[in-house]
């Protein structure tokens, strides 16, 4: 573990004493407030034991070197390794519920990612402050550090799976090390040289763009940097390592701070203190006053510094115009000006952690957003599916139907027959952060192209047409939780049954254009155009498998 600097060390005695705060004693695991993503777990509020910020809690209690406070970290490091499942014969053999409150066999799946989370804070532990733990305990860390292992290769997730490619990675190298096993060292380095050619064959992580999951990129090429030691495999990882950095550096949005879209995975659309944080400590920059960081006491173990040539992609921006192609025909297009991103990919579910078009507009202190999303009852529906095409600030876009996706997620929760039951379905343009001054619309009608206006800044739109069935399609404004829309809305009403394989059209295509330039679209019955855009767009109008779907709108 790399020594912490003096004021990274204040922090994180700081951020430690806010987490004994939360501890329970009588659990040895720290008690904190339920949030979870929305899948994986039944449970839906109160205050919880989670296993994975535990553990977290134990490593930085270790990291803290403070003789007195060793106790408590191999209490709450008995109680974590108690949880795991260590039965071979089980499914979920070698990984961890998410709360105590919620064992294994309740869970809706489990997890098999704790294998990989856990596993790589245990080994932390074992390979930073080993020689701390008593003999039992040690030799407990090291069968668990087996356990997860052997789970993770039993999974064995393939490379498109960005973030837990590379942290089984870093857990089956580092278990392999630490414990002298061969098939654990083997099994990894196979697995980093399939992620390294997997990468650099489509040019870019599957999880492409994703806040959330380049970070995780960078954190876990960072361990293993610091801690795997065969030549060969850090040429690799430092490598990759440079593609993460390059990647982030690319997006970012000087004028905002904003990581500019579209994004694969991201929970938040507006970023936060900590991803500045993060930022200023990688970057030496000043965004904020010292006494304003906002790092976990994770954030603080590893120095992950950003490769000196990027650097000046954070202070101004740098590029204008960046287009990526990766893997399954994906196409991610980013068009930065000073006054605004915008970002879209060409194709991509209506899951709750895609971001397939984003704008992002304002000022560092006053950012705001446009994000697109298509909401069952109010919650981002997967089985609805974008296509788009952008060229610079235009976009021709569009929405139809899978019959077989998931309803909340893209796979944990798929349509039996291609139906849900509803109330209400519809396209939502969200305007979010510093929206004070948006002006929308009163009134919003088909072939009618419409101004959004925040100050100087304008957006122009045009719902060129929408078809849900036999349903009447309508267009409406609104503010909802600090929040403005513009919505096409395809069902409000009843409760229903909605059969998507029964319709005989289901689609919605529109235009927009940021700053000057007014739609101008052509077409229909599936094919449409931006001539004065030199854009493009085919939608299957009628709802079918996603496969099908993305052939014919891909393939033609």
């Amino acid at each position: 573990m790399p020594k912490m600097n003096e004021w990274e060390r204040e922090l994180f005695l700081k951020q430690l004493d806010k987490l004994h705060g939360r501890f329970d004693q009588r659990e040895n695991m720290l008690k904190l407030p339920f949030s979870s993503p929305g899948y994986h777990t039944t449970l839906t509020g109160g205050e919880v034991h989670p296993t994975r910020q535990s553990l977290e809690y134990a490593v930085a209690l270790y990291d803290a070197e403070i003789p007195e406070l060793e106790k408590r970290a191999a209490a709450v490091l008995d109680k974590i390794l108690s949880l795991q499942d260590t039965d071979p014969e089980s499914k979920t053999y070698g990984i961890w519920s998410w709360f105590l409150e919620e064992p294994l066999s309740m869970m809706s799946p489990p997890d098999w990612n704790w294998a990989d989370f856990c596993g790589a804070m245990l080994l932390e532990i074992l390979l930073d402050h080993g020689h701390k733990l008593p003999p039992e305990l040690l030799s407990r860390v090291r069968t668990a550090v087996a356990h997860a292992s052997r789970s993770i290769i039993r999974r064995n997730v393939g490379p498109e799976y960005t973030n837990i490619a590379i942290m089984g990675t870093f857990v089956t190298l580092t278990a392999g090390q630490a414990l002298g096993n061969a098939e654990f060292t083997n099994y990894g380095k196979g697995r980093l040289r399939r992620f390294y050619d997997h990468t650099m064959q489509h040019d870019g992580f599957t999880e492409y763009n994703s806040p959330t999951y380049t970070l995780v990129a960078i954190r876990e090429l960072g361990r293993i940097l610091t801690y795997v030691q065969d030549p060969e495999d850090l040429q690799l990882v430092e490598e990759l390592y440079f593609y993460a950095w390059r990647h982030l550096a690319r997006h970012f949005h000087a004028p905002t701070w904003q990581w500019a879209g579209p994004h694969s995975r991201a929970y938040t659309t507006l970023t936060g203190k900590g991803f500045i944080s993060f930022l200023q400590r990688a970057t030496g920059i000043g965004f904020l006053d010292p006494k304003e960081l906002d790092l976990s006491v994770a954030d603080l173990r590893l120095q992950l510094p950003c490769p000196e040539e990027l650097i000046p992609y954070f202070t101004s921006l740098q590029e204008e115009l960046v287009v990526e192609h990766y893997a399954h025909s994906l196409v991610a297009t980013t068009y930065h000006r000073e006054e605004y991103s915008l970002g879209t990919i060409n194709h991509g579910e209506m899951w709750n952690q895609r971001r397939n078009l984003l704008v992002y507009w304002g000022d560092k202190n006053n950012p705001r957003y446009l994000h697109l999303r298509f909401l069952h009852d109010g919650y981002d529906y997967s089985s609805a599916l974008f296509f788009g095409q952008q060229n610079r600030n235009r976009v021709l876009g569009g929405i139809c139907f899978a019959t077989d996706l998931g309803d909340t997620h893209i796979g944990l929760d798929r349509l039996k027959d291609g139906t849900i039951r509803a109330q209400d379905l519809r396209l939502r343009f969200e305007f979010g952060g510093a929206i004070q001054n948006l002006q929308l619309p009163e009134r919003v009608e088909v072939l009618k192209t419409v101004a959004i206006e925040d100050g100087p800044f304008r957006i122009s739109l045009k719902i060129q047409e929408a078809c849900f069935g036999e349903e009447l399609v309508t267009c409406e404004t609104g503010t909802q939780d600090q929040k403005k829309y513009l919505d096409v809305v395809l069902y409000h009403g009843e409760e229903k049954s909605i059969n998507f394989n029964a319709l005989s059209a289901a689609y919605i295509t529109f235009a927009l254009a940021v700053g000057e330039a007014e739609p101008e679209i052509s077409g229909g019955e599936g094919q449409w155009a931006w001539p004065g855009a030199g854009l493009t767009l085919r939608l299957r109008t009628k709802p079918a498998t996603a496969r099908e779907v993305r052939r014919w709108v891909l393939e033609g």
